[in-house]
């Protein structure tokens, strides 16, 4: 190998697919030998037979104490459609191993998410992120007047249900172009989730998915949120931009249009921690009582008393004007909601989703999720599409109140494109 200087200073290599095809296999008859269970060999070769039949790959070498190394295959683009985030973990640990690193991530895949510009949309493109026409077609049809008891039921309770809102064979082909769009930005939500709970700076800090693994280790994770995902995916902007969706939205808020704030797909993995009460509107940047949110599960939902971890809402949450004008901090504000609202007011209200189900809640409701059991057998993941009624205001320069900026990671690209109190349009 050849060693060649970064522009940074650090010290990098260049190896064969071989060298590392070699390390590899004496990796995993090292570690996959005495002491390690059959599941556990099993998943070191299959990490190993993962490099062998990709033929190439990209690697990129931190170098912390030491070289690092990249390896690059001229079909690279074509490897991330294949190596699941599990493979490029374990690949990257054998690797390490195999070379005597004392740095268990001195050799790292880089994942589509570090990608940027044309780089990582030429790759979003193979992975499947589009709808088939006839799809795109049917959520482009026009909508259905909403049920009259659906927008009573959200006017009194903040909240509501719509049964059967997308049909089980177009939830099927959305679920597996949202799943893709997840696998894309997997680095930004594990930045995020470091943003939220240590700042910024130290979110800067963080380079790769194990970076943010490591500083968030010990500490509870409610969920991992993926922003925005209809500007990478046209599958998800189809279905934000489906009139079919926007229909519901305007009639729950009563205006006759609505604008998409953002989308955000949550990842609730088991043994995730509860979901804090909390209402949007503290954490987006407008001076409105305008807006909504629907709440999509990709899969089914059980019921909360079967172990189900969807939306939890307090009833009558979203009038209540005292609790914001009263408290600096409403979100961290420690109140008896049973004896403010009242114990019927936090039931399990929809029960469970039945895939193409969906919830709405408007952006004052309080509202949460269970913690997911650690021996549940799946993430639970949904889209959640939040809109604004059209003529919506940026907050102004008067505005007294501290402002939860958690989710400024999705707005904040935009926001200083519009000066204080304009028309968010």
């Amino acid at each position: 190998s050849s060693t060649v200087q970064n522009n940074r200073g650090l010290m990098r290599s260049e190896a064969t697919m071989w060298d590392v095809w070699t390390a590899l296999v004496r990796a995993s008859s090292i570690s996959g030998g005495v002491g390690c269970s059959s599941s556990q060999r099993m998943r070191h070769w299959r990490a190993v037979l993962c490099v062998a039949a990709l033929s190439s790959v990209c690697w990129y070498g931190r170098g912390r104490g030491g070289p690092g190394a990249v390896l690059r295959g001229a079909l690279w683009p074509c490897a991330w459609v294949s190596a699941s985030p599990t493979s490029r973990g374990q690949v990257s640990r054998l690797a390490s191993s195999a070379c005597g690193s004392p740095h268990r991530r001195q050799f790292v895949i880089l994942s589509r998410s570090r990608l940027r510009g044309q780089r990582r949309h030429a790759i979003a493109d193979q992975v499947g992120l589009a709808l088939s026409q006839s799809l795109q077609e049917r959520l482009g049809q026009a909508p259905v007047d909403v049920d009259l008891d659906v927008q009573l039921h959200f006017s009194r309770h903040g909240h509501a249900c719509t049964r059967q809102l997308l049909d089980g064979v177009e939830m099927d082909e959305l679920r597996g172009v949202i799943e893709n769009a997840v696998r894309v930005s997997e680095f930004e939500a594990w930045q995020w989730t470091v943003r939220s709970h240590f700042g910024e700076a130290i979110a800067n800090q963080m380079e790769d998915v194990f970076d943010c693994q490591d500083t968030l280790d010990g500490i509870p994770v409610a969920f991992l949120q993926h922003f925005n995902l209809w500007r990478q995916s046209e599958g998800v902007r189809a279905l934000t931009h489906s009139p079919r969706i926007a229909k519901v939205a305007a009639s729950l808020l009563g205006t006759k249009k609505v604008r998409l704030y953002q989308d955000a797909v949550f990842v609730k993995r088991p043994g995730d921690s509860t979901t804090r009460w909390h209402a949007d509107l503290h954490m987006a940047p407008f001076d409105t009582n305008g807006m909504v949110t629907c709440w999509l599960p990709l899969s089914p939902v059980p019921a909360q008393a079967d172990g189900g971890s969807g939306l939890m809402f307090i009833s009558g949450s979203q009038r209540d004007v005292a609790l914001g004008f009263w408290r600096k901090e409403p979100q961290k504000a420690r109140l008896n909601l049973e004896g403010r609202y009242g114990e019927e007011a936090m039931q399990d209200h929809h029960g469970a989703l039945a895939l193409g189900d969906a919830t709405w809640h408007h952006g004052w409701t309080l509202h949460g999720a269970p913690c997911l059991a650690a021996e549940g057998p799946s993430a639970r993941m949904a889209l959640a599409m939040t809109y604004i009624a059209d003529g919506t205001r940026i907050r102004g320069d008067d505005v007294d109140a501290d402002v939860d900026d958690e989710d400024s990671f999705s707005y904040r690209a935009w926001l200083g494109d519009l000066s204080p109190g304009s028309i968010a349009e």
